[in-house]
């Protein structure tokens, strides 16, 4: 992971798989703690947020928080996208719903 962390640029997120993947670089780091949108990850756990709809991961030693984002529903015929609710993830996550 070390490698994919050198060609970050700052403070920007960057899709590193098609399964929903993020990392942010340059995350705020005191004592083996990441500190990421108004939230505390210790080092290496993940948390669920609802804002971002995210799962999120600290990577201390990095300064990165790889975030795993919903996928998108496929929609097939006669469903619409309904927006996810306010709750933390993956109930925040949009769903298709098929009549």
């Amino acid at each position: 992971m070390g490698g994919l962390v050198s060609w970050f640029r700052r403070d920007e997120e960057v899709r590193l798989e098609n399964d929903g993947t993020f990392a942010t670089e340059n995350v705020t780091v005191m004592r083996g703690i990441c500190h990421f949108k108004g939230r505390t990850i210790i080092d290496r756990h993940t948390i669920t947020m609802s804002n971002p709809c995210a799962e999120a991961t600290c990577w201390a030693p990095l300064k990165v928080v790889l975030l795993t984002k919903c996928p998108t529903p496929e929609l097939g015929y006669g469903c619409t996208l309904v927006n996810g609710s306010q709750a933390e993830y993956p109930w925040c996550c949009p769903q298709a719903i098929c009549y």
